[in-house]
C-alpha cells in the first residue's frame, strides 16, 4: 500500500486516521526505544501494551491523548510490520 500525499485531503475521517497513525507510530516508536533500554531487545510488543502505555500517559502525565480503539493500534501494528519497522505480538 503506497499512501500519496495529497494536499486536497477533505474527509475528516481521514485526516482523524492519519492523525491518530502519526501519533501511534511515534509512541510505539517510544515505547520500543524506552523497552530496549531498560534490556528487553528485539522483543515483539502487544497491542494491550501500547494501549495501556497511552493510557498511562493519558492519566499519570496528562498528555493530550486521540481517543484510540485497539483496532486502530493493530493496524498501525500493521502498517510499521509491512514497512519492516515493528513486529507485534
Amino acid at each position: 500500500m503506497i499512501i500519496q500525499y495529497n494536499s486536497s485531503i477533505h474527509n475528516i475521517q481521514d485526516k482523524e486516521l492519519l492523525s491518530k497513525l502519526v501519533f501511534l507510530s511515534y509512541h510505539i516508536a517510544l515505547y520500543k526505544t524506552i523497552s530496549e533500554s531498560m534490556g528487553f531487545n528485539n522483543r515483539d510488543i502487544s497491542v494491550d501494551e501500547i494501549y495501556d502505555f497511552i493510557q498511562d500517559l493519558k492519566e499519570d502525565k496528562n498528555i493530550r491523548v486521540p481517543t484510540l480503539e485497539r483496532i486502530e493500534i493493530s493496524f498501525c501494528f500493521n502498517i510499521l510490520e509491512t514497512m519492516g519497522i515493528c513486529h507485534p505480538r
